[in-house]
């Protein structure tokens, strides 16, 4: 906790000396603080990058087998009328 306010003028120059000890412990504080977000973020964003990278190649092998089906799809009808022109 801060020191007292009032306390602090009639120290007069010895009372900076607490409040500097409380303002570099709130720096350290803080400091630590920061560091575990940044790693937190690092975390998340290699997670989503994980995560990103599973989604292109899931979206690609949609996209293949879209093709195949297409293939598939439009090669029936072909075959349907050359065999209806030389049954006929």
């Amino acid at each position: 906790m801060p020191p007292n306010r009032h306390t602090d003028r009639s120290q007069g120059a010895s009372g900076w000396t607490e409040w500097g000890q409380h303002v570099l412990a709130e720096l350290k504080r803080l400091n630590t603080e920061m560091v575990l977000i940044r790693d937190s973020a690092a975390a998340d964003r290699a997670a989503l990058a994980k995560t990103l990278n599973e989604l292109r190649i899931a979206s690609a092998r949609l996209e293949v087998r879209a093709g195949i089906w297409g293939a598939v799809a439009g090669v029936i009808p072909v075959f349907i009328m050359i065999a209806i022109k030389y049954i006929l």
